[in-house]
């Protein structure tokens, strides 16, 4: 996979960002940083029509934008080029199960001490709770933490395309 292979190959690494020649990445800590090895529009172009063909989608004039489950299923990859974006624009998400805490995401500075305690409180009193937001806004990172905060008695129905969840919980435990 060319100047990525060494971030493909890291444990701690979630998502890639490419636009056009600058590659950056998301660690496990929640921080964005950039590639130090330099890449070229068409080196990450090449990475990405690699990534696309273990599939059977194209990105091309006729489809400039393109969604994908590559590396046999452990990531999501999600690409646009022009007239759709400015150049390559690409994400590869990996799925990497999720071990969360409501504590956790408190001393990452992710929720005020309050919110946890109100979200625990909610999930404590079987409230129904929705989640959205867009890509990276970590939706499954507040999910794992619920989850994880779920008494045993509680029913829990977990379905996931993709597995990304940990769910502390057994049946009839």
């Amino acid at each position: 996979l060319g100047p990525l292979t060494e971030l493909f190959s890291r444990d701690d690494v979630e998502e890639i960002f490419i636009e056009g020649p600058r590659v950056t990445f998301l660690d496990r800590s929640g921080r964005l940083q950039g590639l130090t090895v330099p890449t070229t529009e068409a080196e990450n172009r090449q990475l990405v029509d690699r990534l696309l063909a273990t599939t059977q989608r194209t990105l091309d004039a006729k489809t400039p934008m393109v969604q994908a489950r590559v590396m046999d299923g452990g990531a999501r990859l999600t690409a646009a080029q022009e007239p759709i974006s400015d150049g390559l624009s690409a994400t590869i998400r990996r799925h990497l199960l999720k071990r969360e805490s409501l504590r956790g995401l408190v001393d990452r500075d992710s929720l005020s001490l309050e919110a946890a305690g109100y979200l625990w409180a909610l999930n404590q009193a079987r409230t129904s709770l929705l989640i959205s937001g867009p890509p990276g806004a970590g939706k499954t990172s507040m999910l794992s933490a619920l989850l994880a905060a779920t008494p045993s008695t509680h029913a829990i129905r977990c379905v996931e395309e993709v597995r990304e969840l940990y769910v502390p919980l057994t049946h009839g435990a």
